[in-house]
């Protein structure tokens, strides 16, 4: 049986991606040899459609769409083929139209939507190697990722919580299994995180790499050091 080297990400945000994120996620993909891409979810914000108010200096949401796909482009660039996890940003428009009473058929795909690659797919999930791969925004905490691994009993790859980037291992019944958070790729600069502004702990920008479903490293980008006011 094949096995895979994967490269796992999650949340860019477009257009609220991260400056050279790209670049770092290419950068990391050729330095482990991987072979298959998964995004974890929240490839788009949506922030003018969300069901919270938003920011006063924000633009239009045909604005922000154009401005998305500018970003998404330089992800199908990098990666012609993704496996992505559905979630709830990207699916925002579709939860507004739920809400309004307008059935899902007067709704084109997200391939269609954000004129993605014919190698972009998007399903709930993902088994890999036996490892699970999914959004899980139901999930909170301290160790989301490892908080998942006693619903789902297999290793498991997470996205969603911008604040947390990590691997934690348990020993089960299967065998020694893992559960990941990939971090984000958002710039935390940008106004459609002001939500966060005070909160002490910040969004650690990164991703994941998972080695034939056996082993898991988080990969943190590097990022320029803080100059000090003088």
């Amino acid at each position: 049986m094949v096995k895979h080297r994967v490269l796992a990400f999650s949340c860019p945000h477009c257009p609220f991606m991260k400056e050279r994120y790209v670049d770092f996620l290419l950068a990391v993909y050729k330095r482990f040899n991987c072979d298959t891409v998964v995004c974890a979810g929240d490839e788009i914000d949506h922030h003018m459609i969300s069901f919270h108010d938003p920011e006063p200096e924000a633009m239009g949401a045909a604005d922000e769409y154009i401005k998305a796909l500018e970003q998404l482009s330089t992800l199908y660039k990098a990666f012609p083929k993704v496996k992505v996890c559905l979630s709830n940003h990207t699916m925002r428009h579709i939860r507004k139209g739920k809400q309004a009473g307008i059935p899902s058929f007067y709704f084109r795909s997200l391939k269609s939507l954000l004129k993605a690659p014919k190698g972009w797919n998007w399903a709930e999930d993902w088994t890999i190697d036996g490892v699970l791969y999914r959004h899980a925004e139901n999930y909170s905490g301290k160790v989301p990722h490892k908080d998942i691994i006693k619903d789902t009993m297999q290793s498991t790859v997470i996205g969603h919580p911008h604040t947390i980037g990590g691997v934690e291992y348990v020993a089960a019944k299967k065998g020694r299994l893992f559960g990941m958070s990939v971090g984000c790729g958002v710039d935390q600069k940008a106004y459609a995180f002001h939500y966060a502004k005070s909160h002490k702990v910040k969004s650690i920008i990164g991703c994941g790499v998972i080695l034939e479903g056996k082993e898991a490293f988080f990969i943190p980008m590097n990022l320029p050091k803080k100059r000090r006011k003088k």
